[in-house]
């Protein structure tokens, strides 16, 4: 038997600081922040929606360094690569390389990434060469 899947429904992203984090992404990649909510065990946590990408920021009481389910990155789509890694580059945040121009993914994708407030890659992509 299969499950009726219809979607990504969101990203849990393990975070160190609720506040810095819900600044970034809400301040830098232009997500709305909502649904703060605490857990009976101290777990805080809130939801960053942009377009169809959601990702639920969770603080625990003790910072742990997890391996189990690790995941490599957050990719968000923007519509001007180069803009939006000139103003993210003025803001302090470091790139790990200059675009690149990947015409086999996708139909073709130009990508960059750097790191978040947290040690989080996130990649911004473009579609369409």
């Amino acid at each position: 038997m299969k499950t009726n899947v219809l979607g990504l429904a969101h990203i849990g992203l393990y975070i160190k600081d609720l506040e810095v984090t819900k600044k970034f992404y809400a301040e830098v990649l232009g997500f709305d922040v909502f649904g703060d909510f605490v857990q009976p065990d101290g777990t805080k946590a809130c939801f960053a929606r942009r377009g169809s990408c959601e990702i639920e920021l969770v603080q625990q009481p003790v910072w742990e360094d997890r391996r189990d389910g690790l995941f490599d990155h957050v990719a968000v789509e923007v519509e001007d690569i180069y803009a939006a890694k000139a103003e993210i580059e003025a803001l302090g945040y470091k790139f790990e390389s200059d675009v690149v121009e990947a015409p086999h993914i996708h139909g073709g994708v130009r990508y960059v990434t750097f790191w978040g407030p947290d040690g989080e890659r996130v990649e911004l992509e473009q579609y369409g060469l």
